[in-house]
């Protein structure tokens, strides 16, 4: 299933999370499991995980340049769809990425394949 991107608010919003900039790119969540939202979007995402055989795992710090690469595919794949789209280059990732590095929980970074 493809989301239009006008389709993407309501859907996000219908499990809990809120639009963080006015980007539309970014989107917060309580991460409360007591959360009746938190609640529904876990039960989906093991309905997926079940159906589509999905694998999660926390990113690799120690192979960081191989984790951009990813990220910016991923970027780019995403928002090829809207108009007037221009991918972003690998060293703009890699801006947003390489200073969190030090901070980030790798466990709290996942990836899905």
């Amino acid at each position: 299933m493809r989301l239009q991107p006008a389709v993407l608010p309501g859907f996000f919003e219908r499990y809990g999370f809120g639009l963080e900039h006015d980007d539309g790119l970014a989107y917060a969540v309580d991460l409360d499991l007591n959360n009746p939202k938190m609640q529904r979007l876990a039960r989906l995402a093991e309905r997926v995980r079940q159906r589509k055989n999905f694998k999660i795992r926390g990113a690799n710090m120690e192979d960081v340049e191989n984790e951009i690469d990813r990220i910016w595919d991923l970027q780019n794949s995403a928002l090829a769809h809207l108009a007037g789209f221009i991918p972003y280059p690998r060293e703009a990732i890699e801006t947003m990425v390489l200073p969190l590095k030090e901070m980030a929980d790798p466990d709290l970074v996942l990836f899905a394949k």
